[in-house]
């Protein structure tokens, strides 16, 4: 199915995260952790089906260690061969054994039955256009690109447009209305796929708190063919980094850039930018294949999140940054939530 068939889940996912913040014991969450553990409860349940529970706790287990042992290879000068039986090469063989044995575990059990609509499940039973069905390892590999991309750039989108939202009350009570007039108010109904379309100003927030805050700041691309920017010759096959972090604040397209504004993106101020003055998910041929998923998802669960409660900031200054693989936040994201009806 198409990502809008996954909006029943993401709804399920956000009901289910709310119930348990009516019991937060003194009003307040933590919002990157919340949104993280909500993005690959997602994620998992699209992938998995009903195997998440099997698959959680392996999953937050390995991932937080294996991405920092990745980011720590990436950038340094020396690396120890792998095979090498370093404490960390020999750590993240076992991480990395026990997240592959879970996926093929899940994979295995796809390949007799076809009346599911978990993506592995399509995986599995999809051609490879060159010859015939994925091998064993490139379904793994599928599903573990899949599970990595597909949890923490979308955890960092909602994350901080919920941290923008408290901090700007205004625009909060606007978001809210809206909803309202879509949902029914708190306890209304489960959104939709369908429900999108009706959430125009929600959506702005989003494109706003993702210009503020890109889940990519940095990235990495190849030049295909001999070009020259400002007098500056690229040669074919160089390395170019590109930067939404600083393209997204760059004062000719973005007036008083820092500050939060989601009219910015009405439809008619974003036909007058470049069509690169925005692009956290990339662009051209390599643009994020999920960026339609992350869409549904991050509207349709703070849709569901801000029908049901209220938020305030409870951080005296800003959230401190940092950059690894993907934007990171180095510090809490504090809010005080109110239950709401």
């Amino acid at each position: 199915p198409r990502p809008h068939g996954y909006a029943s889940q993401v709804a399920e996912e956000a009901a289910s995260l709310a119930a348990v913040w009516r019991q937060a014991p003194d009003g307040t969450v933590e919002l990157v952790g919340e949104m993280h553990r909500f993005a690959l409860h997602v994620v998992g349940r699209i992938l998995f089906g009903t195997d998440v529970k099997q698959a959680f706790g392996v999953v937050e287990r390995t991932l937080p260690p294996l991405q920092e042992y990745s980011l720590k290879r990436g950038f340094s000068p020396l690396k120890a061969p792998r095979t090498w039986p370093t404490p960390a090469n020999r750590r993240a063989g076992r991480l990395q054994a026990e997240l592959r044995a879970l996926c093929d575990g899940i994979i295995d059990s796809r390949r007799d039955r076809e009346d599911r609509d978990d993506l592995v499940t399509l995986l599995v039973h999809a051609e490879n256009a060159e010859d015939g069905s994925l091998d064993a390892d490139e379904l793994r590999e599928q599903v573990l690109i899949f599970l990595l991309a597909g949890h923490e750039t979308t955890a960092t989108a909602l994350a901080f447009g919920l941290h923008l939202l408290a901090r700007h009350p205004e625009e909060q009570r606007r978001v809210r209305e809206e909803v309202d007039r879509v949902l029914g108010g708190p306890g209304g109904r489960a959104p939709t796929a369908e429900d999108m379309e009706a959430l125009p100003y929600l959506t702005m927030v989003l494109k706003e708190a993702m210009r503020l805050y890109p889940s990519a700041p940095v990235i990495g691309r190849r030049s295909v063919a001999d070009a020259e920017v400002e007098g500056v010759r690229i040669p074919a096959g160089a390395d170019i980094l590109v930067s939404p972090w600083v393209t997204q604040r760059h004062p000719d397209y973005w007036p008083d850039p820092e500050r939060f504004d989601p009219s910015r993106f009405t439809p008619e101020a974003e036909a007058g930018r470049p069509r690169y003055a925005w692009f956290p998910f990339g662009g051209g041929p390599r643009a994020c294949i999920g960026q339609h998923l992350s869409m549904l998802e991050s509207v349709l669960g703070l849709a569901v999140l801000l029908r049901e409660f209220e938020f305030a900031d409870a951080e005296a200054g800003e959230v401190p940054l940092g950059a690894g693989i993907t934007l990171m936040a180095k510090g809490p994201a504090r809010a005080r939530v109110a239950a709401r009806g």
